[in-house]
């Protein structure tokens, strides 16, 4: 084999053995909306820890809709938590869509007493999404959830406080009951 062939080979498979070292994630491209790590040993499924253009913060996941005018400070200055990452039903579907690796990530870390945060982002029957922050810490849930693209709907941020995250029907897996009453986020 010719000189330069042979050195042209061990560049090919150094750069090969490198990539794999480097694992999967290392080829993942990273979405703009992911921007709070991972859980600690885990593996993000949906990538990314990158902060999105025009976000008031680069250690908390927004959804890719907001700016700063629009995202209310309490939410886009909250304490950062472990990620499990983000549930989006896919287009065109407009339906509830659940990602079972997500929602497993939330409760595991609900049930064994650490914190945690996940986002779902739904659509309305008219196509408009709305994003539901999914956070647990004290052992208890918060939900802030974003209608500010829902003509139809309060057109801001909505926080809950629920006392117990409980086991769901059929796909959902999880559920929360014991909740207080939705308020405005200011």
């Amino acid at each position: 084999m010719p000189r330069s062939l042979t050195h042209v080979c061990l560049l090919v498979v150094t750069t090969a053995l490198a990539a794999c070292a480097a694992g999967p994630a290392a080829s993942q491209p990273t979405p703009s909306t992911m921007i709070a790590p991972s859980p600690a040993g885990s593996d993000d499924a949906a990538g990314a820890t990158s902060a999105a253009p025009g976000s008031a913060s680069s250690d908390v996941w927004l959804p890719e809709w907001a700016d700063e005018g629009s995202v209310p400070a309490a939410v886009s200055t909250r304490r950062p938590l472990p990620f499990c990452g983000v549930e989006r039903a896919p287009a065109p579907q407009p339906r509830e869509f659940i990602d079972r690796a997500v929602r497993l990530c939330f409760w595991d870390a609900h049930h064994a007493g650490t914190e945690a945060e996940f986002a779902s982002v739904q659509t309305t029957m008219e196509g408009a999404p709305i994003a539901t922050v999914y956070r647990t810490s004290d052992g208890t849930v918060e939900l802030l959830t974003d209608f500010s693209q829902d003509r139809f709907g309060s057109g801001g941020w909505l926080t809950m406080t629920c006392r117990s995250l409980v086991e769901g029907e059929g796909e959902s897996l999880l559920g929360v009951d014991d909740c207080g009453e939705a308020t405005p986020v200011e």
